[in-house]
């Protein structure tokens, strides 16, 4: 028998009896997959989303307060990426297109069986490990671009880079996506911020927002290239928490918007 991906799952459904029969099914396929929450209600489950980050979530469609799409819907835009199942009965399958129309995952019809959970986690493994597998080489890729393009900067002459200089350009290329300023990294590179952002200009010919700028456009590329990922999603990916803005650095540097440059640049492949 092989082994089984660990897996969080959270159970949302309004019936307290489902929920503890869907656990008993779960943990008798495999003690990988761990039920970390159940909630009886859509505005349940997302509070415990606050707090609880799972693999995958299994939620009932028809609830009161808030339907299980609807929930799906809201856990998406407030930032959870995780797989998802609906669970439905037999007259409930309009909604079940929808919600495959939702980036769900995959559906079980009541009653549910063991058989099903079976099955159902056998296609939930296949799908996450094709995912890493695609996420690992977007990944490399990503790397070969940054080495590529932003790796070496041509020495001056005989000059090379000063080590503070190259420890910013490090700095820089491993945590583009996160909030860095010039006083972080110079404090880093045991320099001044005022003799950092000089001595960075004149060996790289660009200051060092403008080169996290292109570094993080030329990463955005690649995804925009290579994945299905929303505008959005991109943005946040190479650091940028307003989509706008990005669009806007975007087109600045590249000469046109993320989704022409998607729509053109696909049609090459």
């Amino acid at each position: 028998m092989k082994e089984s991906l660990f897996l969080q799952i959270i159970l949302v459904d309004d019936e307290d009896f489902f929920l503890n029969y869907l656990e008993f099914l779960i943990q008798g396929v495999s003690e990988a997959y761990q039920v970390v929450a159940k909630a009886s209600s859509g505005l349940e489950a997302l509070a415990i989303l606050e707090i609880v980050y799972p693999d995958l979530i299994i939620t009932d469609i028809k609830m009161p307060e808030m339907d299980g799409i609807t929930m799906l819907k809201c856990a998406k835009e407030r930032g959870w990426r995780g797989k998802s199942v609906v669970v439905s009965g037999y007259d409930d399958f309009t909604l079940v297109q929808e919600a495959l129309r939702s980036d769900v995952q995959d559906y079980l019809l009541k009653p549910v069986t063991e058989e099903d959970i079976s099955k159902l986690f056998s296609r939930i493994e296949k799908i996450i490990i094709s995912e890493s597998s695609t996420q690992q080489r977007l990944e490399e890729t990503i790397r070969k671009q940054i080495m590529e393009e932003f790796i070496p900067f041509p020495d001056h002459g005989d000059c090379s880079l000063p080590d503070y200089v190259a420890g910013t350009l490090e700095i820089i290329q491993e945590r583009y996506q996160e909030k860095i300023t010039l006083c972080e990294i110079a404090e880093e590179v045991n320099v001044t911020p005022a003799y950092l952002s000089y001595s960075f200009r004149k060996y790289t010919g660009q200051t060092i927002v403008e080169y996290i700028n292109k570094l993080r456009i030329e990463v955005s590329k690649c995804l925009l290239i290579n994945s299905d990922l929303q505008i959005k999603e991109v943005a946040e990916r190479v650091g940028y928490e307003d989509a706008k803005y990005f669009s806007r650095v975007f087109h600045r540097i590249v000469g046109c918007s993320p989704t022409t440059y998607r729509k053109n640049t696909k049609k090459c492949y």
